[in-house]
């Protein structure tokens, strides 16, 4: 069960409520009663927490070895050991698959385009502008575009 938790702490379910904007999409398009759109908005907070959460355990998998050393970081379950590397890589490629899966069969391409860009971006980030100071702030603030 620790392993578990370990596991779904990783996925830092906490930044999964930044997600939740897209339902200002609804406000703006007038559909807030449509019960349809509400679903598919739901589907594609899913998409994006599944997204995010790979995106996440990428950079934590990346930085490993200078989390161990760091105070906080150090704590982070890949870090400390209480998550494998192996299953970090495994659960990465089911959330990626399976987020742009649902993607593009239960939303439409266009979701999916979408979503594509999304981890681009989060995977160029973590990949190579965090380690470049001016593209590190400018990588932060577009994930918030």
């Amino acid at each position: 069960m620790n392993r578990v938790l370990a596991l779904f702490r990783a996925l830092r379910p906490k930044q999964w409520s930044k997600n939740g904007l897209l339902l200002v999409a609804m406000i703006f398009a007038e559909r807030y009663s449509d019960s349809a759109a509400l679903i598919d908005v739901g589907v594609g907070i899913v998409v994006f927490c599944m997204l995010s959460s790979a995106g996440y355990l990428v950079n934590d998998l990346r930085d490993v070895e200078q989390d161990r050393l760091h105070p906080e970081k150090k704590d982070r379950p890949i870090a400390s050991g209480s998550v494998s590397p192996s299953l970090a890589w495994v659960v990465v490629v089911l959330f990626i698959l399976g987020g742009f899966g649902i993607g593009w069969y239960a939303l439409n391409p266009g979701f999916f385009a979408t979503a594509a860009a999304y981890l681009v971006t989060t995977l160029s980030y973590s990949m190579f502008f965090k380690h470049v100071p001016v593209l590190d702030v400018m990588g932060i603030a577009a994930g918030f575009i």
